[in-house]
């Protein structure tokens, strides 16, 4: 088939729109640092800190660490192939070293036992997914080329949940607070199979399906588009691809009308995500079309945001917390799937928006 004639072609959304020269300064200087606190470390200052194993499975299988912010997913992977290298060496020096360093008393085992389960492992270590430089939380990695083979399946079908938690603007400042929530459903807490309300029940109060097209043409950025244009032909021979997410927000209360006036005293606060396809950037573009994300200036957000964030914290990075990955694989203790948890993120505002009771 021919391709369209000029003039033809999807025409992408309005929001995002493409990024201004302030945004594009502030992603090169963030690559920039990026890459600079990158060199300077060593794989024990990324692998043995606090929190960063999440989940190793029985089996061997697979492993879930607590990926950190500013930094590429790559990066986390190669520290802790290097880290392993270390374990595989002297194992039973690293052994004695883990025992001398166990200080906590509800700790099962020290972050160098996880790796220690995992070094007669003769594979080398590959990402599940992905996440972005900015993006923390939970990663998962598999030890061995099958249980990759089965579990990227399990992605790119759909079958693993995952949740992120974002640090939104309020849109009551965007003098179009009423129309951003017209398209909002009143929703219920997510169940956990069995009738019990799970985390995060207060912010389950509304919930809007994003399902859009996503693309990008010959050396252009990506954009989203109408979900009408899925399936057709952009500049450069790529196809606009279905995008969906579930976006959660509120607070616990006995009216509507009483959690819209709670939201309007809120300068931003967190928007939960569930996304059901995997495409790039996603989320980030998603929450665009209605509450820009902290610090994410590529997608929407800027310096006249009065969203309460100093300055210096805003330039760090964006704000999303990849906050559970539950995976079609039995746990070891029976057939139900594995979930993982991470804990909360830095920027997490307790005294506004509560306990993060995960």
């Amino acid at each position: 088939a021919s391709a369209p004639a000029a003039g033809d072609w999807p025409r992408p959304s309005d929001r995002p729109a493409p990024q201004g020269e302030n945004a594009r300064w502030i992603e090169a200087d963030r690559a920039e640092r990026c890459k600079r606190r990158t060199e300077s470390l060593h794989c024990r200052d990324v692998v043995l800190r606090d929190g960063f194993v999440l989940h190793v499975d029985p089996r061997a299988r697979f492993f879930v660490v607590n990926k950190p912010a500013g930094m590429y997913v790559e990066d986390v992977l190669e520290f802790i192939e290097r880290y392993m290298e270390e374990v595989r060496r002297a194992p039973e020096r690293d052994s004695e070293r883990s025992k001398r360093a166990k200080t906590g008393s509800d700790v099962a085992t020290s972050i160098r036992e996880a790796f220690n389960s995992l070094a007669k492992v003769g594979e080398r270590f590959q990402l599940l997914h992905r996440l972005d430089r900015d993006t923390t939380g939970c990663l998962g990695i598999a030890c061995d080329k099958e249980t990759n083979r089965i579990l990227s399946r399990a992605f790119q079908e759909g079958r693993v949940k995952k949740h992120y938690v974002a640090h939104c603007i309020n849109t009551e400042f965007a003098d179009d607070f009423e129309k951003k929530w017209k398209d909002w459903e009143v929703d219920e807490p997510f169940e956990d199979g069995g009738g019990a309300t799970t985390w995060p029940r207060r912010f389950c109060n509304f919930r809007l399906e994003c399902h859009t097209g996503h693309g990008r043409s010959k050396h252009g950025l990506w954009r989203l588009y109408a979900k009408e244009d899925v399936g057709r032909e952009l500049p450069g021979g790529s196809k606009v691809k279905e995008a969906r997410t579930n976006l959660y927000h509120g607070f616990d209360s006995s009216s509507d009308g009483k959690r819209l006036a709670h939201l309007r005293r809120l300068r931003s606060f967190p928007v939960v995500a569930e996304p059901i396809t995997g495409r790039t950037h996603q989320i980030r573009m998603h929450c665009s079309q209605y509450f820009p994300i902290v610090g994410d200036y590529k997608y929407g957000y800027d310096d006249e945001a009065q969203d309460g964030v100093v300055e210096d914290e805003r330039e760090k990075g964006y704000r999303l917390h990849s906050f559970s990955l539950e995976l079609p694989i039995p746990d070891g203790n029976g057939s139900s799937p594995t979930q993982v948890l991470a804990p909360p993120p830095s920027w997490w505002n307790e005294e506004e928006w509560g306990t993060y009771d995960i």
